[in-house]
């Protein structure tokens, strides 16, 4: 196929409107005229990105990395699905720190009743908090 600017062999597909902001229809285009758009492009690669990963997010899919505390892989390993054991625990976390628990003593909380973290591991403040404010932004 040809590029659809310059006639040349085209070599990727691009989306006129970025998938991640839903976008479907594609072009074809070389990899000259392809990375001119993108030099010159108001929307950046990271505006997209970060578009990308929160469509991801609100979908319940898995952004990479382990799978996050409360939560398990589906059958099909892209979608994410509540653990409801994980769930008691950060429901526990959130309530401790509506009484006006610090991240701090939450962990020592969990740790002294014998919860421990996804690896098996003691809770620490900092793991605490980061799962609780994830909570936040996906409600």
């Amino acid at each position: 196929m040809r590029c659809f600017e310059c006639g040349d062999m085209s070599t990727t597909n691009h989306h006129v409107v970025p998938s991640s902001l839903g976008g479907t229809k594609t072009v074809r285009l070389c990899d000259k005229c392809h990375s001119l758009i993108h030099r010159d492009k108001e929307v950046k690669t990271s505006e997209l990105t970060k578009a990308a990963l929160a469509k991801k997010i609100r979908n319940g899919e898995k952004t990479g990395g382990h799978i996050p505390f409360g939560y398990d892989l589906r059958a099909d390993k892209k979608i994410l699905v509540k653990n409801k054991g994980e769930q008691k625990v950060i429901k526990t976390m959130s309530e401790l720190r509506l009484s006006g628990l610090t991240w701090r003593n939450i962990a020592k909380c969990l740790n002294t009743r014998g919860i421990s973290t996804k690896f098996g591991k003691k809770w620490q403040a900092n793991s605490v908090r980061r799962i609780l404010k994830r909570e936040e932004r996906i409600r």
